[in-house]
């Protein structure tokens, strides 16, 4: 039977696409460090050992620059840790639901980029006011401001794309991800995990700032990106016999006019507008 699932495990990650591969990082990571809680847990006595406590500290982000300047990994892995349940469990049913659709839009790579990017923003974000909000040394970790900031990004790509939700039918991703991010902001008075909520906040800001430059030509996951420099232009012709809606189809293009043409059209329609072949030229587009 392990094996049988340690396989299935294996070849998920390696084709499930880089929702599933991120997903399974954050199981993976919650799993070995409940393990590690329960072998410290028997060992110890029936008392969590303060060896655990280090160790969950050392993974988070503080709000203090000199913890954070001496665990500088934290900056990472604090946002693929989580210690309760309904923690991992919400975050990576939010992670499976938005991240596969823009997963279709844009590909494996900008998942990544908008997961790493939006949880260093959230991070920057709780680092800055939880100083304000809180006095002494506090941490913060899950993987919430970067799954954000994926929910946000979808949102901002396909507005009106519809997903069912129990006992209240089709709703717009538009009024879904709004209703999360007014969540936060109502939640911070409280003082109930307030320096989260602001990382919430800050990823889902750089999830719509990712696909608001993207539509610009800019690709902050690109390292390689310079804004003097246009981007080469690979021709591509579309088929005259097929019924065109505008004669503007019927001449060479640039793979980045093809793109933009599709990108208007899901502002302007959704993406459920898109014919299977825009879908796969748009899907194609961004691994190049």
């Amino acid at each position: 039977m392990f094996d049988s699932i340690k396989r299935d495990l294996i070849f998920q990650f390696r084709h499930g696409g880089m929702t599933t591969r991120l997903i399974l990082i954050n199981v993976v990571v919650f799993v070995t460090i409940m393990m590690i809680r329960l072998i410290g847990f028997i060992v110890n006595g029936g008392e969590v050992p303060g060896f655990y406590h280090i160790l969950t500290n050392g993974l988070s982000i503080s709000n203090d620059w000199k913890s954070v300047l001496f665990r500088p990994w934290s900056i990472i892995s604090h946002m693929f840790l989580h210690l309760g349940f309904f923690h991992i469990l919400f975050n990576m049913l939010y992670l499976f639901w938005f991240g596969r659709i823009l997963e279709n839009l844009l590909g494996e790579r900008k998942i990544l980029n908008i997961y790493i990017i939006s949880g260093l923003i959230g991070a920057f974000f709780f680092f800055i006011f939880s100083r304000l909000l809180y006095d002494g040394e506090i941490y913060a970790l899950g993987a919430s401001a970067a799954v954000m900031g994926i929910a946000v990004a979808t949102a901002t790509m396909s507005p009106d794309y519809e997903m069912r939700l129990l006992f209240l039918g089709d709703v717009k991703l538009k009024y879904l991800v709004l209703a999360l991010v007014l969540l936060d902001l109502i939640m911070i008075p409280t003082m109930s995990n307030s320096g989260g909520r602001v990382a919430h906040l800050g990823g889902a800001l750089m999830g719509f700032l990712y696909i608001k430059l993207l539509y610009n030509g800019i690709d902050l996951g690109d390292i390689n990106w310079k804004p003097s420099v246009k981007r080469p232009k690979f021709k591509v012709y579309v088929n005259k016999d097929k019924p065109q809606d505008n004669n503007r189809y019927n001449r060479p293009q640039t793979v980045e006019q093809r793109v933009d043409e599709i990108l208007d059209k899901i502002r302007s329609s959704g993406y459920d507008s898109l014919t299977q072949d825009e879908k796969d030229f748009l899907y194609d587009a961004s691994k190049k």
